[in-house]
């Protein structure tokens, strides 16, 4: 018994300690910020919670921010739940468990839900009120010091609303973040609020609700997928990094970018990672087993650019997909042996080896191209020619339609542009925060567009992929539920 009195007694004892040291941390921040609010000095025992809440509200007018941006996270939790509850306490016009005169047997709660008509008017005291504490709700703060469960307190008719945690923190936080999203730094984000919705945020407070949004990355990577992708696209992102140990000529690193049409013809970003300092094949095959094993089963056409051995490992790990050559890539690697003036002349001749009805029509633009320019440009002749059966040729297997979705890496590479606008500013010196920035630009600035409407053609592409035979069964399994 002895022990167990002198436990409890320690633990009182410890309470009113953190109370008074919280208190006295508010009181110094208050003076620090040059208020001057002496009233304070009295509440180290927190017995007069309205004095406290005068407090608050003449700090919050005086400095234009919020009190909790001063905060340390030690004392976040408690110091914020002491602040609501005296400021619901200055809402009702009584404090937690006070007692009226002759009122020794109810609380101020059930004084108030009994309270007749002709009650003088106050602060949640108003003729006729019935309003009184309804408890809490948790709710959860975002700060430097990680997240934080708060409970806030409620009145029954639902009219008290904190200064200290507004409830439209969370809108707040989204705008500061599709600002973001937008291409601006923090400081410009700042300004923006301040100056469309007159609210006074600094560039710390836009830094921590970008950092809190950070938090999300790890779960997305590792998010399960959709069984089935018809279509995708890979593309590798070179972005500046900033690496003490890399020189000013290697302080760029790779981005893996996957994007996929879904089985409803919507684009969706599948996948970012950043790997090693170049492209390489092993990344490409290690980021497909990633896929496999996060639930992504089965895929019909991948288009990619002309990283060497990329095909030969997806086909390891997904043997019923078709791998094609970028065509735009391949019309950019002719056009260095072609001098600036011949370049519109030399496209405009290269457009039939891929847009013709029929692969007869596009074997005869290919003899058409090699007798105009072979002599005049041997190399790139040469490269079209050596390359055609194995990137050109296969695109006549499939409709005209599907050759339009497939024939180039243009859907990754507009993500890519896209992209581009987050981190063209300047260097990161972590991939984790130039990864939240792509992330961040996808879904706050693309990712509705993608859900609001199908790739163009998409009905006519869906009936022709039902159409070949040799996808029928995998388009029957995972496309003909969608009711599409």
């Amino acid at each position: 018994m002895t022990t167990s009195r002198k436990t409890t007694r320690a633990k009182t004892v410890t309470s009113r300690e953190e109370d008074t040291m919280m208190l006295q941390c508010i009181q110094a921040l208050f003076d620090m910020q040059g208020t001057g609010l002496k009233a304070l000095e009295s509440l180290n025992d927190c017995a007069d919670k309205s004095k406290l809440a005068k407090a608050v509200a003449q700090y919050q007018a005086e400095n234009g921010g919020s009190i909790l941006a001063a905060m340390g996270a030690v004392w976040f939790k408690k110091a914020a739940e002491m602040l609501m509850e005296s400021e619901l306490a200055a809402h009702l016009g009584y404090n937690k468990y006070e007692r009226l005169p002759n009122q020794s047997n109810d609380t101020p709660d059930e004084i108030a839900s009994d309270a007749p008509s002709d009650v003088s008017e106050g602060n949640g005291r108003r003729k006729g009120a019935r309003n009184y504490r309804n408890g809490s709700c948790p709710r959860k703060m975002h700060t430097s010091g990680g997240t934080i469960e708060v409970d806030c307190p409620r009145d029954r008719k639902g009219t008290f609303a904190s200064a200290v945690f507004p409830k439209d923190v969370t809108g707040l936080q989204e705008k500061l973040l599709s600002l973001v999203a937008q291409g601006n730094d923090l400081r410009s984000a700042a300004r923006i609020v301040e100056e469309l919705m007159g609210v006074k945020v600094s560039h710390e407070y836009v830094h921590m609700t970008v950092e809190n949004f950070s938090e999300r990355l790890q779960a997305w990577q590792k998010r399960q997928l959709k069984p089935f992708y018809p279509f995708l696209f890979i593309d590798c992102l070179y972005v500046p990094f900033r690496d003490d140990k890399l020189s000013s000529k290697d302080n760029k690193r790779p981005v893996y970018v996957v994007l996929g049409i879904d089985a409803d013809g919507r684009k969706e970003l599948v996948h970012l990672e950043m790997r090693g300092a170049c492209e390489s094949k092993q990344d490409w095959v290690n980021i497909f087993d990633g896929l496999r094993s996060r639930g992504l089963e089965e895929l019909l056409f991948v288009s990619m650019d002309g990283v060497t051995g990329v095909a030969d490992g997806l086909k390891v790990i997904y043997p019923n997909a078709r791998t094609f050559r970028c065509i735009v890539h391949m019309i950019r690697n002719s056009c260095r042996h072609i001098g600036y003036k011949e370049r519109k002349e030399w496209c405009a001749d290269i457009k039939p080896l891929y847009s013709s009805p029929d692969l007869t029509s596009a074997e005869a633009a290919l003899r058409a191209l090699e007798n105009k320019w072979k002599a005049s440009n041997p190399a790139a002749v040469k490269f079209w020619v050596r390359n055609f059966d194995e990137f050109v040729a296969p695109l006549y297997s499939v409709t005209s339609s599907i050759r339009k979705v497939i024939y180039t890496t243009n859907a990754v590479e507009s993500l890519n542009s896209s992209l581009r606008t987050v981190v063209q500013k300047g260097a990161y010196s972590s991939e984790k925060a130039i990864l939240t920035s792509m992330l961040l630009r996808c879904e706050k600035g693309l990712a509705s567009n993608w859900r609001r409407r199908a790739i163009p053609n998409w009905t006519k592409i869906r009936e022709e992929l039902m159409a070949i035979e040799e996808y029928e069964e995998l388009c029957i399994r995972y496309m003909d539920s969608t009711g599409c």
